[in-house]
């Protein structure tokens, strides 16, 4: 048993579906269902499977994923299929399957496996029977099943599945899944991490989020080039961020919009790079387990005196009536604060199509919420100049992430800090995260109990569970570390997860289109330069002609991730 509880707990939901036949109609049974965890082993010869029951999920919608004694004995039964003797890299003969008690060798549920075909959807990553398909009695790979419960042993989950499956003595499961890891074409060892058993064509799959990051060591930016370090953590995966199985960095030097091997200057969810001196593009492209892929880009400007970085998220010109908008966000170069920075700044903004700089102006921000805020807004601004130019310098973050669990913050007060902790129904409890003075508790059925807050909040969303908790004081400045212990156990070293403050621009301008028809313009591109303070601390980016989300002849549009 202990040999079971070390191993790594894998959210494999097994969903038991059965198909009846009657005449040629064929009609699907809701059943119970098992999450299961652990690993495929393959020889040169041979298939067999080491797993076991983590949690059983029953049709009035109860779990248990501890075993509970008059009622449920199964739980951490093991699951074995021996037997299945390979006839091809990815096929095996039929195997025998079974769930049995790992203390006596009781068994609950046996049957045999059929039509072992894999299929590799992605380097290192198998689907179990893809072909299967619910309207096709032929395609079923579970047969002469067998169940069984005793006083002894105990099993609601088995009993339930007796019920809905009565005595016909025709009856049919569908398993699928997939597994990573190792190459099951010859000898190796593939963990399971999501798999479906009713017939459909695999675990459907949620696409990756990319989010990237910079950060610069000013004592290592010296001479010609600078030490910067690229952060990719913020991406995110509702099947779970373990779900991102790569993490790639390109600097798209040769051809823009494409991601060239040779461009490939890192790979990794945080990774450390050298650039020279100057304008950089950095994209990250991040991919999932099921080869779904998303990409962002940010640029880096290194320069000996102006170190910064900066990202539009959204911006439209609006030909018709001669206005620009811009959203985004920038950073000060590394070690400087907005407090340490006068608050003066310009911004120019460039069209092609011989426009040339549409907009440029110096402007001296009002500063409000003790600085936090830098407000410029003109009534009387003509073609050419700023109407409103606003930066928020809210955006230092704390984002820790683990098994299923996310725990971040964005909001540090003088003496409070607003925590969100985030896992899905992949997460197994129970949980106990202690941060200074406050307590969040989650136990195996995610029921959440929070002591020490000023106030907290859960939110369950389908899948996901979000819990806002107020705490009495700044973890940041208060705090080095923190604990957490249950099913998941880490001291966690709060400055490995901190990013300092960014500031969140808006820029709104009017300016003279001279009656030049867009869709005529050729390529269609947007420059935007914003300088600050006293130093000129900068940031260019260019919204090239493959970039924008719309064009036509009313408005250019462009946003981040469409």
């Amino acid at each position: 048993m202990s040999k079971m509880r070390n191993k790594l707990i894998i959210a494999l939901i097994l969903v038991f579906s059965v198909v009846a036949f009657a005449g040629n109609s064929w009609s699907a049974v809701s059943l119970p269902t098992a999450n299961i965890s652990g690993d495929v082993l393959t020889t040169a010869t041979d298939l067999s499977f080491d797993l076991y029951l983590s949690r059983t999920n029953y049709l009035d919608g109860i779990s248990f994923a501890i075993a509970n004694g008059p009622d449920e004995s199964i739980i951490n039964a093991e699951m074995v299929i021996t037997g299945a003797t390979r006839t091809g890299p990815l096929t095996f003969g039929n195997g025998t399957l079974e769930i049995k008690n790992p203390l006596d060798s009781f068994v609950y549920f046996s049957a045999t496996l059929n039509n072992i075909v894999f299929e590799e959807l992605y380097p290192g990553v198998y689907y179990l029977n893809l072909g299967l398909d619910s309207d096709n009695p032929t395609s079923l790979n579970i047969s002469d099943v067998v169940l069984t419960s005793d006083v002894s042993h105990p099993s609601r989950f088995i009993e339930e599945l007796q019920i809905e499956l009565g005595t016909n003595d025709v009856l049919g499961l569908k398993l699928g899944f997939y597994i990573s890891g190792g190459d099951i074409t010859g000898v190796g060892t593939g963990t399971i991490f999501d798999g479906l058993l009713d017939g459909v064509n695999g675990p459907t799959n949620e696409p990756p989020i990319a989010d990237a990051g910079v950060t610069f060591n000013q004592d290592q930016c010296l001479g010609t080039s600078c030490e910067v370090t690229l952060d990719g953590r913020g991406s995110t995966d509702l099947d779970g961020y373990e779900d991102i199985v790569s993490f790639e960095w390109y600097e798209d030097i040769n051809n823009p919009g494409t991601l060239d091997p040779e461009e490939l200057i890192a790979t990794g969810d945080l990774a450390s790079v050298s650039l020279p001196l100057g304008f950089h593009t950095i994209t990250l492209r991040v991919v999932d387990a099921a080869g779904e892929t998303d990409v962002t880009d940010i640029t880096v400007v290194i320069d000996p005196a102006e170190l910064s970085f900066i990202d539009i998220t959204k911006a439209t010109v609006f030909w018709n009536y001669d206005w620009i908008k811009i959203k985004g966000k920038l950073a000060l170069p590394a070690g400087v604060s907005h407090e340490s920075v006068n608050s003066i700044g310009s911004a120019t903004i460039s069209l092609s199509g011989g426009l040339g700089d549409v907009v440029s102006e110096s402007i001296d921000f009002e500063e409000r919420r003790n600085g936090k805020k830098w407000r410029y807004h003109s009534h009387t601004a003509g073609a050419g100049q700023l109407h409103k130019f606003k930066i928020d310098w809210y955006g230092d973050k704390f984002n820790y992430h683990k098994d299923h669990m996310r725990i971040k913050s964005h909001h540090f007060g003088d003496d409070t800090t607003t925590l969100e902790i985030e896992f899905c129904s992949k997460f197994a409890g129970p949980v106990d995260v202690t941060i200074g003075s406050v307590t969040i508790s989650i136990d195996a059925d995610d029921s959440v109990s929070v002591t020490g807050a000023t106030e907290y909040d859960v939110d369950v969303n389908g899948h996901r569970t979000e819990i806002e908790v107020v705490m009495p004081f700044n973890m940041i400045t208060d705090l080095t570390s923190f604990d957490i212990s249950g099913t998941i156990t880490d001291t966690v070293t709060i400055a490995d997860y901190y990013t300092a403050a960014v500031g969140r621009f808006k820029i709104k301008a009017p300016f003279d289109s001279l009656g030049i028809d867009p869709e005529t313009i050729d390529p269609k591109e947007l420059t935007l330069d914003v300088r600050l303070g006293d130093e000129g601390f900068s940031g260019i980016l260019v919204i090239d002609n493959d970039t924008w989300t719309k064009t036509n002849h009313n408005k250019w549009k462009y946003r981040a991730g469409h």
